[in-house]
Protein backbone atom coordinates (compact mmCIF):
# COMPACT_ATOMS: atom_id res chain seq x y z
CA UNK A 1 0.00 0.00 0.00
CA UNK A 2 1.38 3.59 -1.01
CA UNK A 3 2.59 5.54 2.00
CA UNK A 4 0.59 8.90 1.96
CA UNK A 5 -1.83 10.37 4.09
CA UNK A 6 -4.82 8.94 2.27
CA UNK A 7 -3.40 5.14 2.99
CA UNK A 8 -2.42 5.88 6.93
CA UNK A 9 -5.71 7.31 7.34
CA UNK A 10 -7.58 3.65 5.31
CA UNK A 11 -5.21 1.62 7.27
CA UNK A 12 -6.32 3.49 10.69
CA UNK A 13 -9.83 3.34 9.87
CA UNK A 14 -9.60 -0.19 8.61
CA UNK A 15 -7.71 -1.48 12.36
CA UNK A 16 -10.57 0.31 14.02
CA UNK A 17 -13.56 -1.41 12.36
CA UNK A 18 -15.18 1.74 10.51
CA UNK A 19 -13.83 4.11 7.52
CA UNK A 20 -12.22 6.90 6.34
CA UNK A 21 -14.86 9.96 6.75
CA UNK A 22 -12.44 11.31 3.00
CA UNK A 23 -12.72 14.72 2.24
CA UNK A 24 -15.72 16.04 2.62
CA UNK A 25 -15.29 19.64 2.77
CA UNK A 26 -16.80 19.70 6.74
CA UNK A 27 -14.84 19.90 9.47
CA UNK A 28 -15.31 16.61 10.39
CA UNK A 29 -12.42 13.45 11.86
CA UNK A 30 -10.62 11.91 9.56
CA UNK A 31 -12.17 8.36 10.85
CA UNK A 32 -15.36 7.15 11.12
CA UNK A 33 -15.93 5.53 14.33
CA UNK A 34 -19.07 5.37 17.01
CA UNK A 35 -17.33 6.33 20.08
CA UNK A 36 -13.91 8.13 19.23
CA UNK A 37 -13.16 11.26 17.53
CA UNK A 38 -10.09 10.04 15.52
CA UNK A 39 -7.27 12.45 13.49
CA UNK A 40 -4.68 10.50 11.76
CA UNK A 41 -1.93 12.97 11.09
CA UNK A 42 0.80 11.45 8.53
CA UNK A 43 4.58 13.20 8.38
CA UNK A 44 7.67 12.00 6.42
CA UNK A 45 9.04 11.86 9.82
CA UNK A 46 8.30 12.30 13.33
CA UNK A 47 10.35 14.52 15.74
CA UNK A 48 12.94 12.18 16.98
CA UNK A 49 12.80 14.15 20.69
CA UNK A 50 9.15 12.53 20.57
CA UNK A 51 10.03 9.04 19.72
CA UNK A 52 12.90 9.51 22.40
CA UNK A 53 10.50 10.18 25.20
CA UNK A 54 8.24 7.05 24.17
CA UNK A 55 11.33 4.79 23.84
CA UNK A 56 12.46 6.52 27.50
CA UNK A 57 9.40 5.65 29.02
CA UNK A 58 9.53 2.22 27.52
CA UNK A 59 13.01 1.13 29.00
CA UNK A 60 12.93 2.87 32.29
CA UNK A 61 14.37 0.93 34.93
CA UNK A 62 11.19 0.21 36.12
CA UNK A 63 8.90 0.01 33.31
CA UNK A 64 9.00 -3.99 32.86
CA UNK A 65 5.29 -4.67 32.61
CA UNK A 66 4.01 -0.97 32.50
CA UNK A 67 2.28 0.87 30.17
CA UNK A 68 4.39 3.30 28.21
CA UNK A 69 3.39 6.74 27.40
CA UNK A 70 4.51 10.33 27.31
CA UNK A 71 2.73 13.17 28.67
CA UNK A 72 3.09 16.73 26.38
CA UNK A 73 2.88 19.96 28.21
CA UNK A 74 3.64 23.72 26.90
CA UNK A 75 4.37 26.30 29.58
CA UNK A 76 0.84 27.64 31.19
CA UNK A 77 -0.70 24.68 30.08
CA UNK A 78 -3.02 22.63 32.44
CA UNK A 79 -2.06 19.07 33.42
CA UNK A 80 -5.77 17.85 32.37
CA UNK A 81 -4.95 19.81 28.59
CA UNK A 82 -1.61 18.16 28.31
CA UNK A 83 -1.35 15.32 25.58
CA UNK A 84 -0.92 11.60 25.73
CA UNK A 85 1.61 9.61 23.52
CA UNK A 86 1.50 6.52 23.55
CA UNK A 87 2.41 3.38 20.94
CA UNK A 88 -1.03 2.34 18.73
CA UNK A 89 -0.90 -1.23 19.99
CA UNK A 90 -0.64 -0.36 23.33
CA UNK A 91 -3.98 2.24 22.66
CA UNK A 92 -5.91 -0.93 20.65
CA UNK A 93 -5.10 -2.86 23.66
CA UNK A 94 -6.77 -0.89 26.05
CA UNK A 95 -9.31 -0.15 23.62
CA UNK A 96 -10.06 -3.70 23.69
CA UNK A 97 -10.80 -4.03 27.09
CA UNK A 98 -13.06 -0.79 27.95
CA UNK A 99 -14.93 -0.15 24.53
CA UNK A 100 -18.58 -0.84 24.63
CA UNK A 101 -19.83 -4.07 23.66
CA UNK A 102 -21.28 -2.88 20.19
CA UNK A 103 -17.99 -1.27 18.89
CA UNK A 104 -16.26 -2.89 15.73
CA UNK A 105 -13.43 -3.72 17.77
CA UNK A 106 -15.71 -6.71 19.21
CA UNK A 107 -17.68 -6.84 16.62
CA UNK A 108 -15.70 -7.61 13.63
CA UNK A 109 -12.80 -9.37 15.63
CA UNK A 110 -10.12 -6.60 14.34
CA UNK A 111 -6.34 -6.44 14.54
CA UNK A 112 -3.78 -3.73 14.36
CA UNK A 113 -2.19 -5.80 10.91
CA UNK A 114 -5.23 -4.76 9.06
Amino acid sequence: MPKTWKSAELRLAKALGTERTGPTGRDDNDVKHPYLAVECKYRQKLPKWALDCLEQARTGKTAAGKLPIVVLLEKRMSLEDGIVVLRFADFMDLWRKSAPADDPIHTRGLSIQA
